[in-house]
């Protein structure tokens, strides 16, 4: 298959691991994340608790952009953030539930090593 491999069987639960990797590579993902909202008041409060994730998790090797997304009816869940990773010509798409953050580990292990390495 030309799509990417399956990662060998790792253990990144500690973010330090997926820290490393990145640091070594000198990788860095512009993260777009998407706030969808129904009001201003709304939009206020998930932009406060995105922005504290962010710092929880360890974003901040990245280049990060917030837009909102005004949500009308049900078309979309307001506790759900949509997190877009890009590197290369790729586009990785990360659903946050309840304003969390996926860690720096997560990202290694759903976009795999080729990609942090900046392969395309």
């Amino acid at each position: 298959e030309s799509k990417k491999a399956p990662l060998p069987t790792m253990d990144f639960t500690a973010s330090s691991a997926a820290q490393q990797a990145i640091s070594v590579h000198r990788v860095f993902f512009p993260v777009h994340v998407y706030v969808h909202y129904t009001d201003m008041h709304n939009y206020a409060d998930r932009m406060a608790q995105i922005r504290q994730r962010l710092t929880e998790y360890e974003f901040f090797p990245f280049p990060v952009t917030f837009t909102p997304v005004l949500a009308s009816g049900t078309e979309f869940d307001t506790n759900i953030f949509d997190v877009y990773i890009i590197g290369g010509h790729r586009r990785y798409k990360f659903g946050i539930f309840d304003g969390r953050v996926p860690s720096l580990a997560e990202i290694v292990d759903t976009i795999g090593w080729a990609a942090v390495r900046g392969e395309n």
